[in-house]
């Protein structure tokens, strides 16, 4: 096994610790910054510089005008992925638990936040799982497609 592999699963069997002693308490803050920021610089991102990754900036200008037009009131993703300022991709998380496979509010909300930036996809996790959310084609509230996603990575 690899360095990253290694320090994946130790971050991996850390966080079902912490699920198992503390569920009822395991907010998504915690998820946020005690395991997706650690993934992230695994993977190595640098989460304190801004060229790479912004965390919970507010939508605005033809992103928020997009949002408008599918009526969406989500405006505020978890984290942008940036290449030297270059939007890659959305990421958003959410508490232990959540199951956001069938939820068509989540689906909504990552879906528009990737589509109001034009983005093939974006991510939703609890860190239990990953769900890549396709997000090229137009949506609206009213759509009764719940899932449509690319792929669904588990963790666990």
């Amino acid at each position: 096994m690899n360095n990253l592999q290694e320090e994946l699963q130790k971050l991996k069997n850390k966080f079902m610790q912490q699920l198992r002693n503390n569920s009822d308490d395991f907010s998504e803050e915690a998820v946020r910054s005690g395991y997706v920021n650690k993934m992230l610089e695994l993977f190595g991102w640098d989460i304190s510089d801004l060229t790479q990754i912004i965390q919970e900036r507010k939508l605005t200008g033809n992103e928020k005008e997009r949002l408008n037009q599918i009526e969406s009131t989500n405006t505020k993703p978890d984290y942008e992925l940036l290449d030297k300022g270059t939007l890659l991709e959305f990421i958003d998380t959410k508490k232990p638990g959540v199951d956001f496979e069938e939820d068509k509010k989540i689906a909504f909300q990552i879906r528009s936040y990737g589509w109001s930036a034009k983005l093939p996809f974006s991510i939703v996790t609890n860190f239990q799982k990953f769900g890549v959310y396709d997000t090229s084609y137009t949506l609206h509230q009213r759509h009764q497609l719940i899932t449509r996603s690319v792929i669904l990575l588990l963790m666990i």
